[in-house]
């Protein structure tokens, strides 16, 4: 029983840090592809941007949008919560 409502109070800070570390996970992906030369989606739309090929750009853009609304953390807040989501 207390293993339970402790997991669930720890959780809430642990996915909040997680979802944030994630989010500037993919704001330096361009940087170190291109400081350390390496090849990868960061690289590729920075080239596609330079060379004025904007399919590229927006596909990343709304993939990287995507994948941070679906971890964004107040979302998943209310899946450990232990109140009813009814009215406060």
């Amino acid at each position: 029983m207390i293993v339970t409502y402790a997991f669930r109070n720890a959780m809430l800070p642990v996915i909040t840090t997680l979802s944030m570390v994630f989010s500037f996970l993919l704001g330096a992906n361009v940087l170190v592809e291109k400081v350390f030369a390496w090849p990868g989606i960061g690289s590729y739309a920075v080239e596609a941007l330079i060379s004025s090929d904007f399919a590229p750009v927006q596909g990343l853009v709304l993939t990287m949008a995507v994948l941070y609304v679906a971890l964004e953390p107040d979302d998943r807040h209310s899946l450990w919560r232990d109140r009813p989501q009814g009215k406060a």
